[in-house]
């Protein structure tokens, strides 16, 4: 991944930049919930407090009867003694209870519901800034660790990292609230409580914050390279069927697999024993407490005292382990968190976004000695190129292996920047700063045709019409474009014809048949400058000189390159180029 300097940062900066990158909609929504968590806070007061006299008067009813402000206002509705009072009090316990617990419930709904919708943005944000990137940007990292951020990262930082902050917050202001409440039932249990609880849980967070920090690193490695092993393995099917390979694939998964789901249990462990550490202590110290009061107190005055403490105390535990996981999910999902903050911190082209109209190549374009290479201390890749290409023309380029040809269109279609010299459109500079647009309305022009293509897993014609809606693709364009690569007759005799499903990179069908359907995707896109690479490595000659006779009669305005291994593939080509070690070293006629 990049910018691998944001993995050294701490937890504190890392979220600081989460919250930066959020849209004002969803800081709306954190803001709004933090509301509703302070009135949840008053929730758990209400309810605390509302404990006391509700045990008081079922354990010795008169003992409220005793309090003049609470006898002044029963007798104002009418209630003449203390017995009275169990039913009403019942009632309002109920209620404050019911209460209480339809605010945690929102609260929790709430809660659950931003972290969905802030990872939903984040997921968004992320897979679009990605997208948008620039060609150097996808060589130069690995997709395995792209595809691992975008799914699974953004995945584990919802309930790892947002969802345990949120209700961090809410578990603070909550253990506020229960901790004054209990001050004012009975002060020195409540400090004692108090004491164990804090002390158990920092003692922990001291003890595992290493442990914690290494997991988190080790997760997300580990997680990359099970990712790029299932790549690997499912993209290389076929040799890994024929060598007998799938042992040492699952051999390797199966190690990594292992290693991942223990790291990743120990971590859940990590987040879960200090409750129960801390529960059997607590019980233990209100036993002690409930056995004082009782002794010096008697059972009336004891059993509301120790009523209140126990569920003030199981409250204060809930919310307390809460606060922890708070701190430690989120320090365990570190290595996730920075990989998808360095995601949406990457910065997003302005002129990407808006609409582009393609760009028509109405003269020429022309090479001014251009250099690139891929590292400083790698050999130049191209060096010192000049040369034209007319409008209309049908160029062939040949050369070995690693001479250059795929840097060279790389270079024409505007996918990496020369490192000197320049590549000028119509004798306009395509990188120049005060024109940024153009390079997106000249790629937009073009239509490269690979050898090696992708087809996505749906029908023919989707994958002729790609990149368009159901309702926005044009039938009679899909059958000219079929036409005119020689793939028509081949649909039409399919049962399902155009609708047909050609599986997932198009296993369902032949490799020359996969290059008409890729040639008839680029006729389909109605571009003015086509490049074939390699596209008709696996047509028979026959074919092959069919589809170059089509492309030669559509439009004389259509620019084409053609990149090959043999000559033959070129003979209806206005010229030929060869490429060797960086240079143009020879220039032929039409075959």
């Amino acid at each position: 991944m990049p910018d691998n300097s944001t993995n050294k940062n701490s937890l504190i900066d890392l979220l600081k930049s989460l919250w930066v990158n959020l849209n004002d909609l969803n800081r709306r929504k954190v803001q709004f919930l933090l509301v509703l968590m302070v009135i949840s806070s008053f929730a758990e007061v209400l309810t605390l407090a509302s404990v006391l006299p509700f045990l008081t008067v079922l354990a010795n009813p008169s003992s409220i009867w005793e309090n003049i402000l609470i006898k002044k206002i029963f007798l104002i509705f009418g209630y003449q003694s203390a017995d009275e009072l169990v039913l009403p009090l019942t009632i309002l316990f109920v209620i404050t209870t019911f209460i209480a617990g339809f605010i945690r419930l929102m609260s929790y709904f709430l809660n659950v519901r931003v972290s969905a919708d802030i990872g939903s943005y984040l997921s968004i944000e992320a897979y679009k800034r990605t997208l948008y990137q620039p060609y150097s940007f996808h060589f130069e990292f690995s997709s395995s660790s792209l595809i691992s951020s975008l799914s699974r990262d953004i995945n584990e930082i919802i309930y790892l990292v947002i969802n345990p902050l949120l209700f961090l917050v809410g578990s603070l202001l909550v253990s506020f609230s229960i901790v004054i409440t209990l001050f004012f039932i009975n002060f020195r249990s409540a400090i004692s409580t108090l004491f164990i609880v804090v002390f158990v849980y920092s003692v922990t967070t001291f003890i595992v914050k290493k442990s914690i920090r290494s997991i988190s690193n080790k997760v997300v490695l580990l997680n990359r390279t099970l990712v790029k092993l299932m790549q690997e393995s499912l993209a290389s099917i076929r040799d890994v069927i024929l060598g007998a390979k799938q042992s040492y694939y699952v051999e390797n998964y199966a190690r990594i697999d292992r290693k991942l789901r223990r790291l990743e249990s120990f971590g859940t462990f990590l987040g879960a024993f200090p409750r129960l550490l801390v529960e059997p202590i607590g019980i233990s110290l209100i036993a002690i407490v409930g056995y004082v009061q009782l002794q010096t107190s008697g059972i009336d005055k004891a059993l509301p005292v120790l009523g209140a403490l126990v569920i003030g105390a199981t409250r204060f535990i809930t919310v307390a382990q809460r606060i922890y996981e708070g701190y430690s999910q989120p320090s365990l999902s570190k290595g996730r968190l920075a990989s998808v903050i360095r995601l949406i911190d990457l910065p997003l082209d302005n002129h990407f976004l808006g609409s582009i109209v393609p760009y028509c190549l109405k003269e020429k374009i022309e090479f001014r000695n251009v250099n690139f290479r891929y590292k400083d201390h790698l050999p130049k890749t191209i060096n010192n190129l000049n040369f034209n290409i007319l409008v209309g023309e049908k160029i062939g380029v040949i050369g070995k292996t690693g001479s250059g040809k795929s840097t060279l269109i790389d270079l024409i279609m505007g996918l990496i920047k020369p490192d000197s010299g320049e590549i000028l459109i119509d004798n306009t500079n395509l990188y120049n700063p005060s024109s940024e647009e153009k390079i997106k309305c000249w790629q937009a022009s073009i239509t490269h045709v690979p050898q090696n293509i992708y087809l996505s897993d749906t029908s023919i014609v989707n994958n002729i019409a790609f990149g368009y809606l159901d309702d926005e693709i044009n039938l009679d364009k899909v059958y000219y474009a079929a036409e005119q690569s020689r793939i028509l007759d081949f649909i039409e005799n399919l049962p399902e014809g155009i609708n047909t499903i050609v599986g997932e990179r198009g296993s369902r069908l032949s490799g020359g048949q996969k290059q008409r359907i890729a040639i008839a995707r680029a006729l389909y896109n109605d571009a003015s400058f086509i490049v074939l690479d390699e596209a008709t490595s696996a047509l028979d000659s026959k074919t092959e000189d069919s589809i170059m006779k089509g492309l030669n009669l559509i439009d004389n305005s259509l620019t084409m390159i053609v990149v090959a291994h043999r000559l033959n593939s070129l003979k209806f080509c206005d010229r030929v180029i060869e490429i060797e070690s960086g240079k143009l070293i020879e220039k032929t006629s039409n075959l």
